[in-house]
């Protein structure tokens, strides 16, 4: 298998690029922190929120765990 090089690499769109270096990814891919956040992200655009209550009774990490990542996929898609 060829090594993983160090160059850019965009995982944006042509609109709007974002480049991060090719041999990050793999790393990207394998973060669990990322991974829980972006799961709990989509499983919430599902099910709804994870706390009960409103959006008044989420806690904060939530809420911006969720801004976060509502602007990527406005941006990206």
């Amino acid at each position: 298998m060829p090594a993983i090089q160090n160059r850019d690499r965009n995982i944006g769109t042509v609109d709007k690029p974002y480049f991060v270096k090719e041999n990050e990814i793999p790393e990207l891919l394998h973060d669990q922190d990322l991974t829980r956040k972006i799961n709990l992200y989509i499983r919430s655009k599902k099910w709804g929120l994870p706390f009960a209550g409103g959006w008044m009774n989420q806690p904060a990490w939530i809420t911006e765990i969720f801004d976060i990542l509502d602007n990527i996929e406005a941006l990206y898609g």
